[in-house]
């Protein structure tokens, strides 16, 4: 059985790890990319099913997100 996380095809997880990149300057596998994902909102996780991890206004408000929270641990 396929989990919610099959959705998203390659490009799709290379544009969430290039919104990661942008904000932490930080490289990351598969694996811990998956658990981030987890970790978002659940609304923003329900966009990211309904448009896709390469939607710009999704793209820009999980940016936003993770600089809050980069910010946030300063």
């Amino acid at each position: 059985m396929k989990s919610d996380k099959d959705i998203f095809d390659e490009n799709d997880w290379a544009h969430f790890h290039d919104c990661i990149f942008y904000v932490t300057d930080e490289k990351m596998r598969q694996d811990q990319l998956e658990r981030l994902f987890e970790l978002i909102p659940e609304e923003m996780q329900e966009d990211a099913y309904e448009w896709g991890m390469n939607d710009t206004l999704w793209r820009d408000n999980f940016i936003t997100w993770m600089t809050e929270r980069a910010n946030a641990r300063l």
